[in-house]
């Protein structure tokens, strides 16, 4: 069988990073859908810029649909270039997606398409490729986060009418936020991306 790329992802507690990691493995009996010979070796893989025969393109493709329903689809990000200490692995390999590679000021909450491909360097045949699709919230997490510490520091002060009402409003927060995590598939983007709206809105002042 063919090389058979895979990924998984882990967003930062910082929302800063989105680190994506290929969990193809190396070519072996056991596996014989990894990297090396007789499939493509990931040392054969160069920069985008490089058209040689026999190379390869290791890239990503990020599309990312925000809260307001705004589709974006970002330039592809060549994974030699920006990562080549990685490209020494066979299996590992670890990308770290931050907001200047996709020349943001941060990375925006919203439902993520990620496509890792791999094409032919010369022709740009497509020769593998792997989309998955998260959500990503990590941007109101953190302000939720903080909400639920000033809610603390507010009940070890003693609780009163007022602050019951800013404990109440970080329950409520919690609450979109955990709703908006609820359904671990995405087959409900709309309903996610409602919520998260919602969320931003409540969190616009934090």
């Amino acid at each position: 069988m063919a090389l058979q790329l895979k990924l998984t992802h882990e967003q930062s507690n910082d929302a800063t990073i989105l680190r994506i990691t290929d969990d193809t493995g190396i070519y072996s009996l056991e596996n014989i859908t990894g990297w090396g010979t007789p499939n493509p070796r990931t040392a054969d893989v160069v920069g985008f810029s490089t058209t040689t025969a026999g190379k390869y393109h290791l890239g990503v493709e990020i599309t990312i649909t925000t809260s307001d329903g705004v589709e974006t689809e970002y330039d592809p990000i060549d994974l030699y270039t920006n990562f080549s200490d990685q490209l020494v692995f066979d299996s590992g390999m670890v990308f770290d997606i931050t907001e200047d590679l996709l020349s943001l000021t941060a990375l925006p909450d919203g439902v993520w398409e990620i496509k890792y491909y791999l094409t032919t360097a010369d022709t740009e045949v497509e020769v593998a490729y792997v989309i998955i699709s998260l959500f990503i919230d990590g941007t109101v997490e953190k302000k939720v986060a903080q909400s639920f510490l000033d809610a603390v520091f507010t009940i070890e002060r003693g609780i009163s009418q007022e602050n019951w009402d800013e404990i109440k409003e970080s329950l409520i927060k919690y609450a979109y936020l955990i709703g908006a995590r609820s359904n671990p598939s995405l087959a409900q983007i709309g309903k996610k991306l409602n919520i998260l709206r919602t969320l931003e809105n409540y969190t616009i002042n934090d």
